[in-house]
């Protein structure tokens, strides 16, 4: 079933009980984590019995994505625009595509992904497939920050397709209109690794998008909201 029952701990001494101290410290810390997570988990779950997933992304309306861009929720609205748009231009269900943006982002005020950051995403993914969503739509929302490197895989179904190039269109676009571009030597934002995630994400799944025209949409998207993009010449960069 996948589950892990075992695991490696690395000392660089050899002790007179054998490292058995040194184990059995381990051992501690990683109950008290697991033991943590099952708590938070267990509360999340609890919340979308109560609530639904949809709603646990209330609170994203005071999560700051950045200060010239806005909140989490309106990113959010902003996604769901565009990728409604992007899942029709490859041959995917609109409606479906705008229920796995709308919730994409949920995961980020979740009392796992506070304790985990690092889970975001995959929990997104989990709560999703908890609330009785189609697999599919999940799974977008667990692929949705692929890839995450040159050796990375790239999503293949077509709604994580679609909500991946959002996501990355969405951060590319905002981030180059307020000016705030790689140089030759920094690049703090990662957006070079973000626009490589795009065209790998095209490439590999062979699919033709004009770029200048999601560009210029996802520009509008941000207008739209009030956000003025000083930088609009962003298909000459």
């Amino acid at each position: 079933n996948g589950l892990i029952t075992s695991y490696l701990a690395v000392a660089n001494n050899v002790t007179s009980d054998d490292c058995k101290k040194i184990l059995d410290g381990n051992a501690k810390v990683l109950n008290a984590r697991l033991s943590d997570a099952e708590f938070f988990w267990q509360n999340d779950v609890n919340f979308i019995k109560e609530h639904g997933f949809l709603k646990m992304g209330d609170p994203l309306q005071t999560v700051v994505f950045h200060n010239r861009l806005g909140s989490q929720a309106e990113r959010v609205t902003r996604i769901t625009d565009l990728s409604s748009l992007i899942a029709e231009l490859i041959g995917a269900e609109r409606n479906d595509a705008r229920k796995a943006a709308s919730v994409c982002k949920s995961d980020l005020v979740s009392e796992m992904v506070y304790e985990f950051p690092e889970l975001q995403g995959l929990m997104g993914g989990y709560f999703s497939t908890y609330q009785g969503f189609d697999k599919d739509i999940s799974l977008a929302i667990t692929e949705q920050y692929l890839p995450i490197g040159l050796d990375s895989q790239v999503p293949k179904k077509p709604f994580s397709v679609a909500l991946s190039i959002t996501d990355k269109l969405d951060t590319i676009v905002g981030f180059f209109g307020i000016n705030e571009k790689p140089t030759s030597s920094k690049d703090p934002l990662a957006l070079r690794r973000t626009a490589l995630g795009i065209i790998r994400t095209i490439i590999e799944n062979k699919k033709n998008l004009r770029l200048n025209d999601l560009l210029n949409y996802s520009s509008s998207l941000y207008e739209d909201q009030g956000y003025n993009l000083i930088n609009k010449d962003l298909q000459k960069e």
